[in-house]
């Protein structure tokens, strides 16, 4: 017989002094056995189960080991788990005692993947038509035993088995009665059973037919006697009742594939041989008579449901198959055949049923699983992509929670360098956890702790991918497009890009702090020097070849600013420039990939946008000719920008608004050619200071006359633009913050409810703005943003960690990252206010802002 092995093994490896994780099971599986390897574990010991790792009571198993492994059932009920439609743990942990103390000396965790309750295990409500029918087959052989032994017992002479058929009638119905009324109960009992029969000889019973019409057979050859009485020509058909049992056991073999699609399996096979076994000598000394045993078969095939109208009809009274025997033993055996292929056709329906089902399953899965590479292919899990070649031991920052599946991946399927670990850090960089990479192109753990860095201990042969989830997926290469800048800088779209130069321009790279490693471009060979401070390299970045790149930063002499790689990602050329600012760079024909790296003192991080020149035609930029109110204080109209010292010019040179101040409006106007209207006023303040001229509250009713003064009703109610950002002197004179309903304009939070009600309500067309200031203290910034939300109006805080660190009031960095930042963008050590360069770099990621409102 041809029988399916079941992978019933759920393997597990154990760690000392930490949770050890097994492979995954489905819930619903059963029968299942967990191997434990390692741990030098005794010859026995308890395994504790449980559904929870501190809590509620545990099942134990008794697990024993064989040759340094160890196997423990795994409870069924806690596979079932109560039909939990999530997926959950189950927790087991090896209990050491000697009789004098105990110990729990490891901690397993098995992950159980949630599915939809099967229909077989259990007790279905609507049993199927071929178990229920082996199911009465085996219960019929048992109690047909116990009747033998009955009438044994009772017997004094062998001749009352002849005298006394009718009371052999009688054991024969309760047996009946008995079989039927355990029909349901344990019926992959009887599955098992039926499985065993089929190869003990015992007539190869399947069915409930067949067995009833093998138990006639050997009937027929143990009661040769009784047979004549009821049947007379019984005793010539023993060959032709032969002839019946090998169609039966043909019936049976084609109704085995059914029985294989049903999933059964046989787990008591030498006691179901007993069974029969006993069943057959029972039943060759019993005194039944054929009638008697077809009209029991008739009722039991009834009651089971598992047979047609039109079989009944042909069994239902041992005086019809008497009938039909006496006839002719040619027609009881075409009786049977009859009644067998119509059987056999059920079956075979049935099986056809499943064998379509499971097709449609296997098509299914293999939709769902098309399904899910496409939409790998749309949006991405990586959580920190492009750990490059050949540079280990850099912290990687990421943000992974505890409990999550990461998987570890090289690009090419390459396997990583024995020794490799892939090592986990806290946001202190103290190490979690670790995981051994060696000889594997990928693996998947699960983390203990909250993960802000990873590095690898070794160099790896090509390109490494890290992402969440418990499978690897196609390596996504270091691309940043408009989708992923829009997550940054709100919505901004491809078309409102506009390059400095030539007003064409197609993002592909930008905002890239997360995604770069510490260190130099190497001019020489396009390798990558590591250096913790000094510069910032990108990863790989597709070009396109022939085509202008612009970029925007500065190298020097054996630094570089872009590297060239081919398609296999072999050096080409390097480009290097002395010069800070914008600079176009030809692409090499051969090139595929580059790297870009800019140096930290004078760029901080990458932040400048790399474009693609295009030769289509120019177009407009969102902003073009559109009138733009810039209110603020000193920080936007540009005061202090020049260092008394070195007496820097402060004035614009060329351009739309060359002669204007270099602050952060007039550079915006200068790029997009818009319409800059700066209204801000040096020592200005938001709300009303009793103390200070109405002239320097930009609340109050002071100025309303052409050209705008620094009042919210100087704005003319056609502006396209409105840009507010208020609170550094508003701090400075303790401007009390108010209550968000506040509707004077004494209070902070009062003086916006009055400005912005008036812009909401007047300026319908206007696009406004906040722009949280980056040098006020937590209680302004807050309050600031409350009012933005309150009243539906877009913000950019320049305290977030979205944007590049300028002030670093309240940004939680390191005292060095402070003191670069007030060196680069402030005008001194003891005056905060941005200095021109400050002006030129924020107005990059504000215009993007503007774009998004």
């Amino acid at each position: 017989m041809r029988t399916t092995e079941v992978n019933k093994i759920v393997t597990v490896v154990l760690k000392k002094d930490d949770i050890s994780y097994a492979d995954e099971a489905y819930q619903w599986n059963y029968g299942q056995i967990l191997r434990i390897q390692g741990g030098n574990l005794p010859k026995a010991m308890e395994v504790h189960f449980s559904l929870e790792e501190t809590s509620g009571t545990s099942v134990t198993r008794i697990g024993t080991a064989v040759d340094g492994v160890t196997e423990a059932p795994i409870p069924d009920s806690l596979l079932e788990n109560n039909n939990c439609s999530q997926d959950y743990t189950i927790y087991a942990y090896i209990y050491l005692e000697d009789g004098t103390a105990g110990r729990t000396e490891y901690e397993i965790a098995i992950p159980v993947k949630a599915r939809t309750k099967p229909e077989v295990p259990g007790t279905p409500e609507e049993p199927e038509l071929f178990r229920e029918t082996v199911k009465a087959v085996n219960d019929a052989a048992d109690r047909a035993a116990a009747s033998e032994q009955n009438a044994k017992a009772s017997a004094t002479e062998a001749g009352k088995y002849a005298a006394s058929a009718s009371e052999s009638a009688v054991a024969a119905e309760k047996t009946k009665e008995d079989a039927l009324k355990e029909v349901g109960e344990k019926k992959q009992e009887a599955i098992e059973a039926i499985q065993e029969q089929e190869e003990a000889s015992a007539g190869k019973i399947i069915n409930h037919t067949d067995n009833e019409i093998q138990r006639i057979q050997n009937q027929t050859a143990g009661s040769k006697r009784e047979l004549e009485q009821t049947i007379a020509n019984a005793g010539s058909s023993k060959e032709e009742l032969d002839e019946s049992i090998q169609t039966a056991s043909d019936t049976k073999t084609a109704l085995d594939k059914s029985v294989e699609l049903a999933g059964t399996a046989k787990t008591e096979m030498d006691t179901s041989t007993q069974t029969a076994s006993e069943a057959k000598t029972a039943l060759d000394g019993s005194t039944n008579t054929a009638a008697e045993m077809q009209e029991t078969l008739g009722a039991t095939v009834k009651q089971a449901g598992t047979l047609d109208t039109s079989l009944g009809e042909k069994i239902k009274t041992g005086t019809q198959l008497k009938t039909d025997l006496t006839a002719s033993s040619e027609k009881a055996v075409q009786d049977i055949q009859n009644a067998g292929s119509e059987q056999l056709g059920k079956m075979q329906a049935v099986a056809e049923e499943f064998t379509a089902d499971r097709e449609q399953i296997t098509t299914n899965k293999e939709n769902i699983g098309s399904l899910k590479e496409d939409l790998d292919n749309v949006e991405k899990t990586t959580i920190c992509k492009n750990i490059f070649g050949g540079v280990p031991n850099v912290y990687y920052p990421c943000n992974i929670p505890s409990g999550t599946d990461v998987t570890v991946s090289t690009e090419d399927g390459s396997n990583f360098e024995v020794g490799t670990t892939f090592n986990l850090y806290s946001s202190d960089k103290t190490r979690k956890d670790y995981w051994n990479l060696g000889n594997q192109s990928n693996r998947t753990i699960k983390t203990n702790a909250d993960i802000s860095y990873v590095t690898l201990s070794k160099a790896a042969n090509a390109n490494v991918q890290i992402e969440i989830g418990d499978k690897s997926t196609k390596y996504q290469e270091y691309f940043l497009d408009v989708k992923m800048l829009n997550k940054k800088l709100d919505n901004i779209g491809e078309d409102d890009i506009v390059n400095a130069l030539i007003n064409r321009a197609k993002i592909i790279c930008g905002y890239v702090e997360k995604n770069t490693i510490n260190g130099f471009l190497n001019n020489l060979d396009g390798s990558i020097k590591l250096d913790n401070t000094a510069s910032q390299v990108t990863g790989f970045v597709k070009v396109i070849p022939n085509e202008i790149l612009l970029y925007s930063g500065k190298g020097s002499t054996s630094v570089a600013n872009v590297c060239f790689y081919d398609k296999k990602f072999a050096f080409i050329s390097s480009v290097n420039s002395l010069k800070y600012g914008t600079f176009e760079i030809n692409v090499p024909s051969e090139a595929v990939y580059a790297r870009f790296a800019s140096r930290a003192n004078e760029d901080g991080k990458i932040e400048e946008l790399i474009v693609n020149i295009k030769t289509k035609p120019m177009y407009k930029n969102n902003l073009t000719g559109k009138k733009w109110y810039a209110c603020g204080d000193s920080f936007t109209e540009g005061a202090y920008i020049f260092d008394d010292l070195k007496l820097v010019d402060r004035w614009l040179e060329d351009g739309k608004y060359a002669g204007k101040l270099k602050s952060y409006p007039y550079y915006i106007g200068n790029r997009t050619n818009c319409d800059i209207y700066n209204i801000a006023l040096s020592g200005s303040t938001l709300a009303y200071v009793s103390s200070e001229p109405k002239e320097y509250s930009f609340s109050s009713d002071y100025g309303t006359e052409e050209p705008p003064y620094n009042n919210y009703k100087s704005v003319p109610i056609d502006a396209d633009y409105i840009t507010l950002w208020f609170g550094i002197n508003d701090n400075g004179y303790s401007v009390p913050i108010g209550n968000d309903d506040d509707t004077i304009n004494t209070t902070f939070k009062g003086a916006y409810n009055i400005v912005l009600k008036y812009f909401v309500e007047n300026c319908k067309k206007a696009k406004i703005g906040i722009i949280v200031s980056n040098n006020m203290p937590q209680a302004y910034v807050d309050a600031t943003i409350k009012m933005a939300n309150r009243w539906g109006i877009k913000y950019l805080d320049l305290n977030s960690d979205e944007v590049p660190l300028m002030q670093a009031t309240l940004r939680n960095v390191c005292d060095e990252a402070k003191a670069n930042a007030i060196n680069k963008f402030a005008l001194s050590q003891s005056n905060m206010h941005p200095n021109y360069y400050a002006h030129e770099f924020e107005s990059k990621f504000i215009e993007h802002w503007l774009l998004s409102l």
